[in-house]
């Protein structure tokens, strides 16, 4: 009986102290167009995370990212916004880091709010709509230099 409740205990810490799931960033094309104006477009981003704050960053920054170098197709925004990703990496990567990475993107960000969730397995899966300043952002590219103004 002591064996048995030693083994208990052993296979208790054992799973107390796995390591945590790390689901890392990956951009999909799951992001779909759900309105939009001309100075704004709303936008429903799907991702898988292992947490909660996790998955609110991923859903915000794949529909960033499909916004910004993809379009976004039957959008007000069918067009990237960057045309080369690439170039546009080795122009001015300390500004998109700063965009996309440090969260500098949320001055852009009108409305993120959770419209479903589900887990599988450690991981969460969670579809986030998120709402952007279009105008705004466009401006801020121009500025920083990684897009050229529109008509001059």
């Amino acid at each position: 009986m002591k064996k048995l409740i030693i083994c208990f205990f052993v296979t208790l810490v054992a799973i107390g102290c796995s390591p945590k799931l790390s689901v890392p960033f990956e951009r999909t094309g799951a992001v779909e167009y759900v309105s939009g104006d001309k100075n704004t477009v709303t936008l429903a981003s799907t991702a898988t995370a292992s947490g909660d704050t996790e998955g609110i960053y991923y859903c915000e920054r794949n529909a960033l990212e499909n916004l910004l170098f993809r379009g976004i197709p039957g959008s007000n925004q069918e067009n990237p916004m960057i045309e080369n990703e690439g170039q546009a990496y080795s122009n001015a990567r300390n500004a998109l880091d700063d965009l996309i990475l440090r969260d500098g993107y949320r001055k852009f960000l009108i409305q993120s709010y959770m419209d479903d969730s589900y887990k599988a397995g450690k991981a969460k899966t969670r579809r986030q709509i998120v709402k952007f300043d279009l105008q705004a952002l466009r401006k801020h590219l121009e500025g920083a230099k990684i897009i050229r103004k529109f008509g001059l």
